[in-house]
């Protein structure tokens, strides 16, 4: 989207839910299909995505740096006075390692939201369940209540923002 972002006016996705037939029915909980919600309504990582997507700004700011792996891209915006960043990773590595992010000039204060392995990632908080296929009550709720989209501040370390990112991942920095 980030590449074809200045030619459309909207985005959309394929499928909202998991629940359409054109694949089928799934009955267990994260079976693959690609809908941003489960069959029990839970936000999967892409359905987060598209919200950070959406809190970008409208004019895009370029992106520069040395040394940047071609896995990862950045997009940068303003609206007025804020800012944002979102940097993504859409392709593991083998050891599935974590990505450092350094940004300049970012003031104390900035917010810092991710999904990736464990951050935001409902499907990271089911498998730490035991990947059930089925979902009791007492599970579905317990996931529900995990299935927000959290932010915590960056560390700022002697003028740049430093952050860690697992691999495929994304996070937005706003200020």
């Amino acid at each position: 989207m980030a590449e074809v972002s200045r030619q459309a006016d909207v985005f959309g996705y394929w499928a909202l839910s998991d629940i359409y037939d054109q694949v089928g029915y799934g009955a267990s909980a994260f079976h693959g299909n690609y809908g941003m919600l489960s069959l029990h309504g839970l936000r999967k990582p892409i359905y987060h995505a598209f919200q950070l997507l959406s809190r970008l700004g409208t004019q895009r700011v370029p992106v520069t740096g040395s040394g940047l792996n071609p896995e990862v891209n950045a997009i940068a915006t303003r609206a007025g006075e804020r800012r944002s960043v979102l940097v993504y990773v859409t392709t593991a590595n083998e050891a599935r390692g974590r990505l450092v992010i350094r940004l300049p000039g970012v003031p104390t204060g900035a917010r810092l939201t991710r999904v990736c392995d464990g951050e935001n990632d409902i499907i990271a908080e089911w498998r730490s369940l035991g990947a059930p296929a089925y979902l009791t009550r007492d599970q579905q709720q317990h996931l529900h209540a995990r299935n927000g989209l959290s932010s915590t501040s960056i560390t700022e370390i002697d003028g740049v923002a430093q952050l860690t990112l697992d691999t495929p991942g994304i996070a937005l920095i706003e200020w």
